[in-house]
């Protein structure tokens, strides 16, 4: 499932062509960082169940869109999202995806999530990978080895 904003693919001038070779590159990054988090299982059905979706926060709206139509896809049959931050107008807009939305403050203008946050970097696959381990559901991801004498610096 794909969710373009083509508004902003126009005005940046991104070609139609590159837009799908972009698309293509980023749909088998994910197709692969699933396979290697899920270890070889089927992912979970969501038939008949609830999907709660659960982000660090909503500006645009078009992730928890995406999000919601996978989860659509494969039988949820009611989406709610929770968040801490997000743009009220990206919340009204995901009204016909979304049956409700839990958010700690909506306000007017949320030009980008990270701004909310003292210190926002991004999750490694490790971290995922250990709170999967920590879970009880084992993934096959292994962070890469470090040559023997190697100094770890953080």
């Amino acid at each position: 499932i794909t969710v373009v904003d083509a508004t902003a693919s126009r005005c940046a001038g991104i070609a139609a062509h590159d837009l799908a070779k972009i698309t293509n590159g980023l749909l088998a990054e994910v197709d692969r960082r699933a396979r290697a988090m899920r270890a070889g299982r089927a992912p979970l059905s969501l038939v008949g169940r609830t999907a709660l979706l659960i982000d660090d926060g909503v500006a645009t709206g078009l992730s928890a869109r995406a999000a919601a139509r996978v989860v659509r896809a494969r039988g949820a049959d009611r989406v709610v999202l929770a968040v801490p931050v997000a743009d009220a107008d990206a919340v009204v807009g995901l009204e016909d995806e979304i049956e409700e939305t839990v958010c700690v403050e909506s306000t007017s203008w949320v030009p980008a999530i990270g701004r909310w946050y003292g210190r926002y970097p991004p999750t490694t696959d490790q971290e995922v990978a250990a709170i999967l381990r920590r879970a009880g559901v084992k993934s096959p991801y292994r962070p890469p080895r470090r040559p023997a004498g190697a100094v770890r610096t953080a």
